[in-house]
């Protein structure tokens, strides 16, 4: 195979066996054979450690997902609904959908699990968000995002949509697997998707309880205290 060719052979091999099999529990040894390498050494000699193996994975689908989400942003802004948190939650969270109905052989449908395996395991370094550079789309979506989300706390705001990544691979990985609810037969995809998207706005845009407000209140005092004390305990502050 010429050097591209093998490179993204290993790369599919690479992502269908992360997604069956977890960061962990899939060795070099396997994915080069695999992937019909002779050469033990291939996978180290094109991407060096599994990390960097995990991050050229994502790298390969990502631009992809962007492009994707970046013109169903474009396509809100033309159209003024950039101020629709519902349409904007569905710029985040369909180009990753999609995936769901990708029937080729080595398509975009492990990606989604293998997200979920490496994003649960910090020993992959696998930032849920990737690069800023390449996955502009999510940055700018989570930016309008956090727009609409004014009424609400910085802090809450920034929580909410820190998580999102997780629960929405989660929930998509799971939903691939079939093992939502132990049930045999899952629900279409269509509806599924779009219930998920209905319960991603609801956490985004739910009003902060008491509890919540005084649990940051408290949060926040502690932090002004500690670093009143530090400021007083630095030369600068002697």
């Amino acid at each position: 195979m010429a050097g591209r060719e093998t490179q993204e052979r290993l790369i599919d091999t690479a992502e269908r066996l992360f997604a069956e099999h977890g960061f962990d529990g899939v060795t070099f040894k396997q994915i080069t054979e695999e992937a019909g390498q002779r050469n033990a050494s291939a996978l180290q000699y094109h991407f060096g450690t599994k990390q960097e193996l995990v991050q050229a994975i994502a790298l390969h689908r990502i631009p992809t997902l962007s492009d994707r989400r970046e013109a169903m942003l474009d396509e809100l802004e033309a159209t003024g609904r950039d101020k629709d948190l519902r349409a904007v939650v569905c710029a985040l969270v369909y180009p990753l959908a999609e995936q769901l109905d990708d029937g080729t052989a080595a398509g975009g449908r492990y990606y989604i699990r293998f997200l979920s395996q490496v994003l649960s395991n910090p020993r992959s370094r696998l930032h849920p968000f990737g690069s800023p550079e390449l996955n502009k789309g999510i940055v700018r979506a989570g930016a309008m995002a956090a727009l609409l989300m004014g009424h609400l706390p910085a802090e809450v705001v920034h929580q909410r949509l820190a998580v999102l990544a997780g629960f929405v691979v989660g929930a998509l990985a799971d939903y691939e697997r079939g093992s939502l609810d132990d049930r045999t037969v899952r629900p279409p995809a269509e509806f599924f998707v779009s219930n998920l998207i209905d319960v991603v706005v609801g956490m985004l845009s739910q009003p902060v309880s008491a509890e919540t407000r005084e649990a940051l209140e408290r949060s926040e005092a502690a932090d002004s205290v500690a670093t009143s004390d530090a400021s007083r305990t630095s030369p600068a502050g002697s």
